[in-house]
């Protein structure tokens, strides 16, 4: 008896030990691979997308034999009965309310709801070389708030294996290869992106966001992240597209508001500049820069081209600008003219002679006498003596109130005649 229990004892420590281990993993598909594309289209609050599984040699044939024996009589051959069940389990669970990136899936089904168009090597003999492809599309709601979205997560593209009967913990070991696509048109926006194994891309336009991850891994888990928000005021494509137009357009009509109003030729390396500016802002928009980035970049732009608008134009830095204005050149001084003389009341010849103004230069007195004439002016010039020439002068008649010219050779008395009415009179000064 003593003996008995010696023996029985290590088989009952072996047994408890393999009770206590942790079940083993049923991964299956080493050395195979696993394509699989999938995309979300989501227009304001609801949307859909698809899920294209190719599923190479050889695990292909196990998951043949799987539906074979799983949802069917196990004759070694898949029917289209057997494949249409083992595609409901696909469909089960995607519908289990599954969130990925920015939506939630309600409801899935085959492409076409037709088995021998929607998938191809899936129906036919289990010992077949030839690939399995499946083709599901679904239908889905938005996210109701903004979450971190952990990318890697791997339920979608290992459904077609989650879905086989038999090991509940069966895995895909092989390499799998699988792109994502998210279009998101909307308030919605994506920030924050993380990558851990896979790859983010972005592009933003006014109103949309498109988002593309991939993820190439063997027998590998990853934590890839991107923060989706249904609105934010930082990242609203929308509100950034409107927020970039309107410091743009005033980024570009600083330096021709300060070129007009001090009329000043046009500096082309400022304007284009701003131009490049704004083409640079507008870049970081479309390329997924971060939101804030662009709420500074764009008002920093717009006060650059400010200050350099102004400094160049307004100010003169370094004589940059010239003036569009051509400059004057200047001219001498004008003579005045010599005022003609005015008389009013003036009715008689004698009271105009009388009325005239002083003549300019030395004063002639008054000669009554001709003894007194030979003693201003002196004796009588001779042949030789050259007399001074006479100025031209304009007086005014005080009867037409017309202006006529004079030739005054500056002896007085000087009779005078007015060449427009008639009226005579005496220059006495």
């Amino acid at each position: 008896m003593r003996q008995a229990v010696l023996v029985a004892a290590p088989l009952v420590v072996l047994v408890l030990l393999l009770a206590l281990a942790p079940a083993g993993s049923a991964g299956i598909g080493s050395g195979s691979k696993m394509t699989v594309e999938s995309q979300t289209q989501m227009l304001l609050q609801q949307g859909g997308g698809y899920v294209n599984w190719e599923i190479s040699a050889p695990v292909s044939s196990e998951v043949r034999r799987n539906v074979d024996r799983g949802f069917g009589d196990g004759d070694g051959n898949v029917t289209p009965a057997e494949a249409g069940a083992y595609t409901n389990e696909i469909d089960l669970m995607l519908e289990n309310y599954l969130f990925y990136g920015s939506a939630r899936i309600i409801r899935s089904s085959l492409l076409n709801k037709d088995i021998n168009t929607d998938t191809a090597g899936l129906i036919g003999p289990v010992n077949s070389s030839k690939a399995v492809e499946i083709h599901f599309t679904f239908s889905a709601n938005l996210r109701n708030e903004g979450a971190t979205v952990n990318f890697g997560d791997q339920r979608i593209p290992s459904a077609a294996f989650g879905a086989l009967k038999g090991e509940t913990n069966q895995t895909f070991e092989g390499h799998l290869d699988w792109k994502h696509t998210e279009i998101v048109v909307g308030m919605g926006s994506y920030s924050r992106t993380d990558p851990d194994r896979g790859q983010f891309s972005r592009f933003r336009g006014p109103g949309f966001e498109v988002l593309w991850y991939s993820l190439s891994v063997q027998n590998r888990t990853s934590t890839d992240q991107a923060r989706f928000d249904t609105f934010s005021v930082l990242q609203c494509p929308l509100e950034l597209f409107v927020v970039l137009c309107v410091f743009g357009v005033l980024t570009l009509w600083l330096p021709r508001h300060f070129m007009k109003t001090r009329k000043m030729l046009r500096v082309r390396w400022l304007h284009l500049l701003m131009i490049l500016l704004v083409v640079a802002a507008l870049a970081l928009f479309f390329t997924g820069a971060d939101g804030a980035v662009l709420w500074t970049v764009a008002p920093l732009f717009t006060v650059l081209g400010y200050i350099l608008s102004w400094g160049i134009y307004s100010a003169g830095w370094k004589g940059i600008a010239r003036s569009s204005v051509p400059a004057v050149p200047a001219r001498p001084a004008a003579a005045v003219p010599y005022p003609a003389p005015l008389l009013t009341n003036v009715t008689s010849a004698r009271q105009w002679a009388e009325n005239l103004p002083t003549v300019e230069g030395p004063a002639i007195p008054a000669a009554t006498t001709p003894a007194a004439n030979r003693a201003v002016n002196g004796p009588p010039s001779s042949p030789l003596t050259r007399a001074p020439a006479p100025s031209r002068r304009d007086l005014r008649c005080p009867k037409c109130k017309g202006t006529f010219p004079v030739e005054d050779p500056g002896t007085r008395p000087l009779a005078i005649r007015c060449t427009l009415c008639g009226a005579e009179g005496v220059l006495r000064k």
